[in-house]
């Protein structure tokens, strides 16, 4: 991400160059189907999601404790059964390659936002307060689906493993 080619010129002094990462899964139907949101990451985000904890219907898949354990398949099914997916983290650094995934997946994304990775996308999701996010596209799935598909054009461009690897020559 652009923030963390900043963090390496900070640290080294070099310049680097930022590469997406392409996406990885076959693209699905936009929609915004059930009741659930789902939150996908590894242990060391788990304490971005504290504030969000007691969202009705949350569904975490993790390698923490008490949560769905993480294995592909299992994020893969919880994300194609979720209404929202909530990406949450704590390294301003990140990548957007969970936005992309749930878009890719056709799932409406809710986040708090402050990764500007992330931020390159939120025209196609929800950035800023995270119940007002959820509850805004349980109530108006047909707007959403249609970030959604306007999301995945975007991302099946961009984020292409084509596109990526041209990138790499």
């Amino acid at each position: 991400s652009e923030a963390m080619r900043e963090t390496v010129k900070r640290a080294t002094g070099r310049d680097s160059v930022v590469i997406d990462d392409p996406y990885e899964t076959d693209e699905q139907p936009a929609a915004v189907a059930g009741e659930f949101v789902v939150w996908t990451g590894h242990g060391a985000n788990i304490s971005s999601l504290k504030p969000y904890a007691d969202l009705p219907g949350l569904r975490v898949v993790s390698n923490v404790q008490g949560s769905i354990p993480w294995t592909i398949r299992r994020e893969t099914d919880c994300i194609a059964q979720a209404a929202v997916v909530l990406v949450t983290g704590n390294n301003a650094g990140a990548s957007a390659n969970r936005i992309v995934k749930a878009l890719r997946a056709g799932r409406f994304v809710v986040t708090p936002g402050g990764v500007p990775a992330w931020e390159e996308l939120r025209e196609f999701c929800w950035v800023g307060d995270v119940r007002e996010g959820v509850a805004w596209a349980m109530n108006n799935r047909e707007e959403a689906c249609r970030m959604i598909t306007a999301g995945q054009a975007a991302v099946r461009e961009r984020f292409a493993p084509e596109t990526v690897a041209a990138k790499w020559q």
